[in-house]
């Protein structure tokens, strides 16, 4: 009778023999790679009131997943937004300098794009703010699940 010792389990008592050790580590090996017997497969045991709480906890999830994705896009569509008003506003002003004839409307148009800027900026923090309660709130979910995951292996 010939034996193979796996190695993660490699106590040599003498050369061609397997320890004790190394005889209880390969029968469990091989019965966690077995297949082949029915009473070894196990099944899932499904509690359907738990199951409905995670699939409304996983809809629920990728909801705010989208309204996050959703309010970092404005933010970020809106933070060029106001660049572009801060580069309109000092290009009207630079024209206002450069074209006496037309000085008083490029300098009115320049103010109204710095107040829009400003105004701008103020909006883009609130929204900014807005993301990160979105975010914490998206991560809560998140480890709400892992805990409901586990309490359920548990």
């Amino acid at each position: 009778m010939s034996w193979t010792v796996v190695p993660q389990c490699a106590l040599h008592v003498a050369a061609g023999f397997m320890g004790v050790a190394d005889f209880v580590c390969n029968v469990l090996l091989k019965w966690k790679f077995s297949t082949s017997s029915p009473c070894f497969q196990g099944h899932k045991t499904v509690d359907v009131e738990l199951e409905a709480q995670i699939e409304a906890l996983r809809d629920t999830q990728r909801k705010y997943a989208n309204i996050l994705r959703l309010a970092r896009a404005l933010s970020n569509h809106f933070y060029h937004v106001v660049q572009t008003q801060r580069a309109l506003g000092d290009a009207f002003s630079e024209m206002s300098q450069k074209s006496p004839e037309l000085q008083e409307e490029f300098s009115y148009n320049s103010e109204t794009q710095k107040a829009l800027c400003k105004n701008g900026e103020i909006l883009l923090g609130e929204i900014n703010t807005e993301s990160s309660v979105l975010c914490c709130i998206h991560r809560k979910i998140q480890l709400k699940k892992i805990d409901e995951t586990f309490e359920t292996l548990t």
